[in-house]
C-alpha cells in the first residue's frame, strides 16, 4: 500500500487522480440570491484580504477617505467539508456576515 492510501489523501504528488476521484460527485448547498453585506472603508490604504479555505476567498478594499468611502458588496462563500473517501464532499455555504 502507498504512503498516500495509508493516510487517506486522495492522490499522490506526481500522480493522475483515479476513477474514484474524477467521479466524485459533490453536494451543493441552497443559494440565497439576498445574502449580501456592504464592507465600507475610510482606512487610506488598499486591503487585500485572502482565507484559502473559502471558494472565493480572496477580496480586494480599495483606498477610502472620510469624502470618498471605499465600498465592497460581499455575497456568501462556502467551504467543502470531505466525509469519506467513498462519500461526496458536501458544500458548507457561510453568510456573508461570517466571511
Amino acid at each position: 500500500m502507498r504512503e498516500c492510501e495509508k493516510v487517506g489523501v486522495m492522490s499522490g504528488v506526481g500522480q493522475f487522480p483515479s476513477m474514484r476521484d474524477i467521479t466524485r460527485r459533490t453536494v451543493r448547498g441552497p443559494d440565497n440570491p439576498l445574502d449580501k453585506s456592504t464592507i465600507v472603508s475610510i482606512y487610506p490604504k488598499p486591503i487585500r484580504f485572502k482565507n484559502v479555505t473559502l471558494t472565493p476567498g480572496r477580496w480586494r478594499i480599495e483606498a477610502g477617505s472620510y469624502e470618498n468611502p471605499a465600498l465592497l458588496v460581499v455575497g456568501p462563500s462556502s467551504w467543502w467539508k470531505d466525509v469519506a473517501i467513498d462519500e461526496p464532499l458536501i458544500e458548507i455555504v457561510q453568510s456573508s456576515v461570517h466571511c
